[in-house]
């Protein structure tokens, strides 16, 4: 009999969630919600220090870190609730790129602008983005 911790172990949860983004990047009234609501939320905003979350875990973005969404209020849309939102690039206070996602390589990438040029100086590996928009892509591997 096979239990259900053996199953477990043969999933590819790093698939099942980037087919998680996939989906959402390629519906364009998704990715429009999420780029209204990042437009909202985040790049029309300025954070403080006080507003991350100082035990972020390793990916793109370290030198950034991890809203602490709970504590600033943000309001999560119903399609990315539960996830993490990290401040990419140089100011970390004004981003111009967040990261949206369960794990710390994977995601979910928005950017105030155009994203290529939004990435630049910054610490994210641009030949592993997929699903690539002029403002979103995903990021998804493992590190």
């Amino acid at each position: 009999m096979i239990t259900a911790a053996m199953l477990s172990s043969c999933v590819d949860w790093t698939s099942i969630q980037c087919d998680e983004y996939k989906n959402v990047l390629r519906d364009d009234a998704r990715s429009a919600q999420l780029l209204a609501w990042a437009d909202a939320q985040i790049f029309s905003r300025t954070f403080k220090s006080s507003d991350f979350d100082p035990y972020a875990p390793a990916g793109p973005g370290r030198g950034g870190g991890n809203l602490d969404v709970e504590k600033i209020g943000l309001q999560m849309p119903e399609l990315i609730k539960g996830y993490v939102v990290r401040s990419i690039g140089p100011d970390k206070f004004h981003p111009d790129v967040v990261l949206i996602g369960h794990r710390g390589s994977q995601g979910i990438l928005m950017a105030r602008g155009e994203l290529m040029e939004s990435l630049r100086g910054t610490t994210v590996d641009v030949s592993r983005l997929e699903e690539r928009h002029r403002r979103l892509a995903m990021l998804c591997y493992v590190d």
